[in-house]
């Protein structure tokens, strides 16, 4: 028991002091969440999600799970436009162009599709 409070005052002692072990548990809680937080853009994390779908249903789930898209022209896609365009896309019946370019979401539709005819040619 003696020896915890012993290893907290000398913790404590060094902080004061300066000393590199000296650092408190909140000090490196501080830290650890600068760290994560350093460079953390909640669009990046959307565009790469949305990068990282390796097919059109898993792409669905990751809208699903983003929400609503605003677009560049300030217009809000919901989800259910999302995912119905997306469909559309997969079965033939539009194009791309119908996908907001937002967060990367028509290039990965397009390659996504490139990738299912390819499949569709080599069956």
């Amino acid at each position: 028991m003696f020896e915890n409070f012993n290893k907290n005052q000398e913790r404590i002692r060094a902080a004061k002091a300066g000393e590199e072990g000296g650092k408190t548990e909140n000090e490196d809680w501080q830290k650890r969440v600068e760290s994560l937080n350093r460079g953390h853009n909640p669009e990046e994390a959307y565009a790469e999600r949305i990068a990282g779908a390796p097919n059109f249903q898993e792409l669905m789930r990751v809208i699903g799970e983003v929400g609503a898209i605003t677009g560049a022209d300030d217009y809000v896609y919901d989800v259910s436009h999302l995912n119905n365009a997306i469909g559309k896309v997969s079965l033939g019946e539009s194009g791309p162009e119908t996908i907001t370019r937002t967060h990367g979401l028509r290039q990965r539709v397009e390659e996504l599709l490139a990738v299912q005819r390819i499949k569709e040619k080599y069956k």
